[in-house]
């Protein structure tokens, strides 16, 4: 029986509060590294003079002047203007095309050939329809419903059933099918569990931890993990996979004895936040390392050390 899961309201908000704390929100037209503004753009713009629009030419681009039977409105839109003591009479203007080419329209499509082809898909549509038809009604010899019975063991009370024959069982609200091939009822269905999925799995899917559990199982698994919250964890944390743990500006607690972090023949990379141990924070074993890119750290003991070619 398969354990799927979804994803119900309270999670997405979760998932989304998590994404907007990870991120940067976006702006419109800017990027992460963006020089929006610079110095040089600056001295350009100040630079500028007004500037006087040319006149336009028969080769030079410039500015026009609204002449005689036309307007301008305040959109900057160009529109004729009926003048009566200047009608145009189409039947006095002279060299009229004659043919839908001579107006520059080289793509009609002739009437007659539209009609063959409105003709030709009301065939297909008609030829569609027909199978359709047949499909059904070859579906309804494959399965038909015949009835309920109380238990899948009452199936094989049942005499002389029919290939495709459907019964209803009452005890599991399942479907069977008579196969005759194969002499056996088949069951056509099965059961799904459908479950939420939780805010813990949630920071095990983004590698981001908000619990000690959390942590430490990402920890143990090695790769990029980060903290979404300060975090305070009551027994050592080991891993054996390389491991980069970004505190991302929040404080890991440890409240207990020995090291909180342990490389054990891993490379565990710190960085980005607070690391307050009672007793030490971290060290490598059995050719471990641990490197420091940044942070603040305050041990009660020996901040690092390393073991067994650690380092």
């Amino acid at each position: 029986m398969a354990n799927n899961k979804y994803l119900d309201s309270t999670g997405v908000k979760y998932l989304w509060d998590k994404a907007k704390g990870l991120y940067q929100r976006k702006e419109e037209g800017k990027g992460l590294s963006t020089n929006d503004y610079s110095t040089e753009e600056k001295e350009k713009l100040a630079g500028l003079e007004n500037y006087e629009l040319p006149a336009a030419s028969a080769n030079d681009l410039g500015g026009i002047k609204i002449g005689e039977g036309l307007a301008i409105d305040g959109e900057g839109v160009v529109h004729t203007v009926y003048n009566p003591e200047m009608p145009v009479n189409w039947d006095i203007i002279t060299d009229k095309p004659t043919t839908l080419e001579g107006y520059g329209i080289t793509d009609a499509i002739d009437s007659s050939a539209f009609d063959d082809a409105i003709d030709t898909v009301n065939d297909d549509i008609t030829a569609l329809d027909n199978k359709i038809d047949e499909v059904r009604e070859e579906v309804t010899k494959v399965y038909k419903y015949k009835g309920s019975v109380p238990t899948v063991a009452d199936l094989d009370n049942i005499q002389n059933p029919d290939n495709g024959d459907v019964y209803d069982v009452e005890e599991d609200g399942m479907n069977y099918a008579w196969n005759e091939d194969e002499n056996r009822w088949d069951n056509l269905g099965s059961m799904i569990n459908i479950e939420s999925i939780t805010n813990e799995e949630l920071d095990i899917i983004t590698g981001s931890a908000s619990t000690e559990n959390t942590l430490r199982t990402l920890f143990e698994d090695g790769g990029e993990v980060s903290l979404a919250k300060n975090i305070t964890i009551t027994a050592p944390m080991t891993t054996s996979e390389d491991t980069v743990l970004d505190l991302d500006g929040h404080t890991l607690t440890y409240n207990s004895s020995a090291y909180a972090l342990v490389a054990d023949g891993a490379t565990l990379t710190i960085k980005n936040g607070n690391i307050t141990s009672s007793a030490r924070i971290a060290q490598a074993e059995n050719g471990g390392e641990v490197i420091i890119e940044s942070g603040t750290f305050i041990a009660g003991d020996v901040a690092l050390s390393a073991v067994g070619e650690g380092s």
